[in-house]
């Protein structure tokens, strides 16, 4: 057995008896104790020491099956059996591994078994799987069966370890050779046939004897594998190959077809190892200690924040890969200014919340206020107010906007005639971005926002907010991002960007060596982590941990690859890995109430178990004083944790992670739904998932943040179409198709091609779902949209459409709506008596308390204003100017009575063209200086340009019939 495995807890002789007793061996007590075995010693045990023992073949198969669970898990104490009956932490009964899987069979069987006398062939077979188990027990691996002439072999499985395909493949080699020394009854010698196959399994303990299995292609593969390989040859699979071609010479001998396999399978024979020097040549991922090899990158940083405190503030763009040490330089760039007086601010953006808007920066916000749940919403709001004096933003609508964005109750609240959403947004970000950029007592700001490949639009807004006005502050800004975020800060005048490269290998060495500096640890060693790094620190500091794990200095230590070291590290963990799979799940980050409550475990173990993750270096403590919380070290490790998990024991997790956050029982609120969303879509409770979804949608729309509603409900759709339910299914994706076309509408533009094919869709769904009210609202949308580009002979079908459904529907309402179409397209086809018409009728059947609400689903402005507006307008085109005032002064009196925006600026519109026609130029002038008064206060650059235009248009009468058609085009009637 290996060298290096770490002592279990229990080493006193009378808890063997009590595990033997667990697993059903209690009858072998006496002769264990008599030998001097106990269970430090019990993990170690080959199946030929077991033999010795005296256990049988059935009993060696169990004892070596809980003995490799106490290898992982460990064993129980006497304190652990008296806690037997309080809550333990829930374990799966299956996970997903990484297994090498060797199979070898003994060639030429059948002719020897029919030569041989019965108990001469079982003595044969009895040296053969001797042979074959103590190589594999020699390199760690689990012999899992024996079926008849073969033998099935894990490597990485039921313990992960470092190089378990090359220690599978070592074995291969070294059973063919060993089997080759053995002698038939004919004298002439023994051959074996070995296949070797890598690959994902679902890996676990059945039946009532342990016997561990795998469920994948593995061990399919490897089976069909050894009937291609010759006498005496080991033949691997592609993954194999692929991980070990560093470490071993191999001679390709062709794709070949398997059954069972769709296409063929490339095969490779192994020849021999390889030399040590030519081995090592690929490396990973991830950030490490010291920072070394950086010198460009922290001389840029430190010139940077040097002008910044000269009153130029910059924004640093730093990208690269996951691991590469961005983090580490921001981490470098703070140790060196830790004797400089600064104001840190250090948001993390986060992949649950790229849909909710300014998460990172509200949860800065929240840890520099040092805002708690445990205290009362008076004494939060008392730190809101400081904070606010301290940067000279306090007023009273300042504070309520800063307790509106951290969901904190107050005894008033901004009425929407007060501040509009649009005002309440752009207020919201200028004292957010004044909060981000105050020099308090004359220090320089330094702000770091880590992961904005994550960030939510909101905050990347506020960003580019910042690059505007940072360059006369004393304020340095810097950001990471992963590559794939397309980034356009960094081509800013007042910003830079960075690219972090891979390290030099002299660079890796110097970091292996400081890690390991407290450990004698062979300078090929090191030189060998430094090689495999591939100049990405991340991975040379889980290389070189992983190695010290060991607790020596073993030349085998370093694992192969990175998901094969964590996954060692995990394993070793004990019950604490069962903690790191659950927190696995909840996220990189997760709190302490969250966890207990989803693992449902007795709190000490669940501490006890926390605390050997923080040692073991897996997690570390955070959040604000109070509020118990843990991060993951690296992301990778919890990825590693993440993916061990069986599908269906994630998905049970999730399950709870979401309920346990619906129903208050931990940190909630509104800006939980994306989280609660994303859990129950895992969960593969899309019903639920979709509604969330939905629900983050709604909130974002209510914040103009339009952005994030197109993306929540984009997930909405992806979550409502895996819903197996039909009926419900149909339900949820016309509600997301209509918003989803709504949201776009305010995105894009009703004109967009975006709306017509969201609105095209929901056109479909509706009608399959024979839901006349929701078809009714797709084709009206599809109407404004073909009325808008122009195309009005499509304007017309779907205006037919509309009168049809609205019959067919038998609704009053939306009659009065296909009334509604019936003036607006006279006026965009330039029928003048029927506009005059069609208007005349909407007037005289228009009831404010019942239409006016129609205004929110259908055109946006209310359809008694448009009706008033259009009489105007064709009152004017008619030659009728007398008329045209009453007409006017009506909807600019209704208007004002709804105080509804959207037909205040439509009444100023109509107003403008009318007036212009009519050569009244200084009132046209008075109108469009009022739309743009309004299109300013509710952020509505559309109205605001078509302000602009008639501003231009009274300057240019000659363009009159353009200004018309220009009007035309952009008015909803």
């Amino acid at each position: 057995m290996p060298d290096g495995l770490i002592k279990r807890l229990g080493s006193w002789m009378p808890e063997i008896e009590r595990w033997l007793k667990n697993i059903g061996l209690e009858k072998y007590a006496e002769v264990f104790v008599r030998n001097d075995v106990d269970l430090d010693v019990a993990p170690n045990l080959s199946e030929q020491d077991l033999e010795k023992l005296g256990l049988s073949l059935g009993h060696r198969r169990k004892f070596l099956a809980a003995a490799a669970k106490l290898r992982v898990g460990g064993a129980q104490t006497t304190d652990d059996f008296k806690r037997a009956d309080a809550p333990r932490l829930e374990a799966a009964d299956v996970e997903r591994r990484q297994v090498t899987v060797l199979f070898s069979d003994l060639v030429g069987s059948t002719a020897l078994t029919s030569q041989l006398d019965p108990e001469d062939m079982d003595h044969l077979l009895q040296e053969y799987r001797k042979v074959c188990a103590a190589i594999v027990s020699r390199y760690d691996g689990h012999v899992a069966q024996y079926l008849g002439d073969g033998i099935i072999a894990f490597f990485g499985f039921p313990a992960a370890q470092e190089h378990a395909a090359e220690r599978a493949v070592r074995a291969g080699l070294e059973i063919a050779a060993a089997v080759g020394r053995l002698k038939g009854p004919d004298g002439e010698a023994l051959q074996s046939r070995i296949g070797i196959s890598t690959g994902l399994v679902a890996a676990g303990t059945t039946g009532v004897t342990g016997e561990q299995t795998v469920v994948g292609d593995a061990p399919n593969l490897a089976a069909r594998l050894q009937t291609f390989a010759e006498p005496g040859c080991v033949l691997v699979g592609p993954v194999t190959h692929r991980l070990t071609k560093a470490f071993f010479e191999y001679r390709f001998v062709g794709e070949h077809e398997v059954k069972g396999y769709r296409e063929l399978v490339p095969m490779w024979k192994v020849v021999s190892e390889t030399t040590i020097e030519s081995r090592f040549i690929s490396g990973r991922t991830a950030g490490a200690d010291p920072i070394l090899g950086r010198e460009r990158e922290t001389a840029f940083l430190t010139d940077a924040w040097q002008r910044a405190t000269s009153g130029n503030g910059h924004l640093v763009v730093i990208s690269g890969e996951a691991g590469i040490g961005k983090s580490r330089l921001l981490e470098a760039l703070v140790e060196h200014l830790h004797y400089t007086p600064h104001r840190l601010l250090r948001a993390q953006c986060s992949p649950y919340h790229g849909n909710t808007a300014l998460y990172p920066i509200l949860q800065l916000l929240r840890h520099q206020l040092d805002v708690r749940r445990d205290l009362s919403d008076e004494e939060n709001l008392q730190r809101v107010e400081r904070m606010l004096e301290r940067i000279g933003r306090f007023t009273r609508q300042a504070r309520l906007l800063v307790a509106e964005l951290l969901e904190l109750r107050t005894e008033e609240t901004l009425s929407e005639v007060e501040m509009t959403a649009a005002q309440r947004k752009n207020a919201s970000l200028e004292i957010l971005a004044t909060f981000l950029t105050a020099s308090l007592d004359g220090t320089t700001v330094l702000l770091l926002l880590e992961d904005a490949h994550w960030s939510d639009p909101t905050t990347q807004t506020l960003i580019e907010r910042l690059l505007d006005r940072i360059n006369g502050d004393r304020a340095l800004i810097v950001v990471t991002h992963r590559p794939e975020m397309k980034c356009v800060w960094a081509d800013h005048l007042n910003a830079t960007p960075l690219r972090c490269k891979p390290l030099g290998r002299e660079h890796c060495v110097a970091i292996a060596r400081h890690l390991a500096s407290r450990w004698r640890i062979d300078d090929a060693l090191i030189h060998e982590i430094a090689s495999r790094s591939d100049g990405v620190p991340l991975y040379v500091h889980e290389l070189t941990k992983a190695v010290l794990a060991q607790q020596s200095p073993v030349a085998g230590a370093v694992p192969l690859t990175l998901r094969d070291s964590l996954m060692e590290r995990l394993d070793r963990l004990g019950g604490a890995k069962v903690v790191a799979q659950t927190a696995s799940v909840i996220g990189r980050q997760f709190p302490h109430e969250l966890l207990a409550t989803v693992a449902g475990a007795d709190d000490n173990e669940l501490r006890k178990n926390l605390e050997r993750l923080r040692e073991s270096g897996v997690i570390f403590t955070t959040g604000a004083e109070g509020e118990h919380a843990y991060s993951f070290n690296h992301a990778l490790i919890q990825d590693a944790a993440y993916e061990s998990l069986s599908r269906d024991w994630r998905q049970t997790l999730h399950e709870k992670i979401a309920r346990a956050l619906e129903s208050g029982v931990v940190a909630g609120g509104a800006s939980e739904s994306a989280v609660i969303a994303h859990h129950y879509s895992r969960a593969g409770k899309f019903e639920k998932a979709a509604q969330f979804w939905l629900l983050v949608a709604d909130r974002s729309v209510e914040r103009l943040a339009f952005v994030e509603s197109v993306n929540a409900l984009n997930f909405a759709l992806r979550d409502a179409e895996r819903i197996a339910d039909p009926a419900v299914r149909a339900n949820l994706r016309l509600d997301a198709q209509l918003k989803l076309g709504r949201s776009l509408v305010f995105q894009k533009g009703p004109q967009s091609n975006e709306a017509e094919l969201a609105f095209t869709e929901a056109h479909r769904l509706a009608k399959e779902a024979n839901a006349g009210p929701q078809l009714f609202q797709s084709v009206w949308a599809l109407y404004v949209n073909a009325a808008r580009n122009r195309r009005y002979d499509k304007a017309k079908l779907r205006g037919d459409e509309l009168l049809a459904i609205s019959e067919e529907v038998g609704d009053d309402d939306l009659k009065f709506e296909a009334l509604h179409h019936h003036w607006g397209y006279a006026y965009f086809t330039g029928q003048t008596a029927n506009m005059l018409a069609h208007a005349a009728e909407g007037v005289r059947r228009y009831d404010p308390a019942r239409h006016h609400r129609l205004a929110y689903t259908f055109a946006g402005h209310d359809a008694g204003v448009c009706a008033h507006c259009i009489r105007a307008m064709g009152l004017s085109v008619a030659g009728d100017p007398t008329k045209i005032k009453p007409e006017l002064e009506a909807a600019l009196a209704l208007s004002d009575r709804l105080q509804h925006p959207m037909s205040a600026l439509f009444v100023q519109g109509i107003m403008c063209c009318t007036l212009y026609i009519n050569h009244n130029f200084d009132s046209c002038q008075a109108s469009a200086n009022e739309m743009l008064r309004l299109a300013t206060k509710y952020d509505l650059p559309f109205y605001e340009a078509i302000g602009s235009f008639w501003l231009g248009a009274t300057r240019h009468t000659a363009r009159l019939p353009a200004v018309c058609g220009g009007w035309s085009r952009h008015s909803n009637p």
